[in-house]
């Protein structure tokens, strides 16, 4: 048998087993690639439940796609969007999401423990319940936000945007949220034991309801006559913050 024809003659044996290769040299943007790597793009594409895990999706678009308990530990996806996505209970564990968008995306109970997120946009994302112990949200945009009863303990959101973001009930015990803007936050009932809040703008925020602020690091911090604090917390004033709630 010629060497062409063994090859013809195993991927038809590959076809026939119902195993896919990946596709090659895909460069345009309404392509996907072949199973088991669904890098590429593949907006509103049906993947719950997907095994998606350690694959590189870079640049990827799956803006309103179905990642319902999908696998995407270890996934790298620098500028990827995944905006408006529906991807309750995804599996995000240790992936590199650097600057990626998941404007409006449905991520509640997903799991994101050690999952890099810094300079993405997660305005309007529901992250309620979710796991994120140690998840790194340094520079993001997260106005909006809904992170309530989520465990983040350990988490970085330094320097994040996170104006009217909703920390109810939430874990944030050693969480650092170093020169982070918090206007309008709301932090009823947010555990903050051992957390770090220094230089963080509050104007207006809700933190009169803190749960272990006593222990917290809250250094340079400043609020407004709005700003709710609990008796134990005395906080500068900010001046004119309202440009930064946007």
């Amino acid at each position: 048998m010629t060497e062409a024809r063994f090859h013809r003659a195993a991927l038809a044996a590959l076809a026939l087993t119902g195993l896919a290769m990946p596709a090659l040299g895909q460069e345009g943007a309404s392509r996907i690639s072949w199973a088991p790597s669904y890098s590429g793009s593949c907006s509103d594409c049906a993947l719950a439940g997907g095994n998606m895990a350690g694959w590189n999706i870079s640049n990827a678009h799956y803006s309103g796609a179905n990642l319902s308990g999908a696998n995407l530990r270890f996934v790298t996806a620098h500028l990827a969007n995944f905006d408006r996505a529906k991807a309750a209970g995804v599996d995000l564990r240790r992936a590199d999401m650097t600057g990626s968008s998941f404007l409006g995306t449905e991520l509640t109970g997903a799991r994101v423990g050690g999952t890099t997120f810094s300079g993405g946009n997660l305005s309007s994302a529901q992250l309620n319940t979710a796991t994120m112990g140690e998840a790194i949200f340094t520079g993001c945009t997260m106005t909006h936000t809904q992170l309530q009863q989520a465990y983040a303990v350990g988490a970085d959101f330094s320097a994040a945007n996170l104006s009217r973001a909703n920390f109810t009930q939430a874990n944030l015990t050693d969480a650092v949220f170093d020169n982070a803007v918090m206007v309008d936050a709301d932090m009823t009932l947010a555990i903050v034991a051992g957390a770090s809040f220094r230089d963080v703008r509050f104007g207006n925020a809700d933190l009169s309801t803190l749960i272990g602020a006593d222990t917290a690091d809250f250094e340079g911090a400043c609020g407004t006559l709005e700003t709710k604090l609990p008796n134990s917390l005395t906080l500068k004033n900010c001046e004119t913050y309202d440009a930064l709630a946007d």
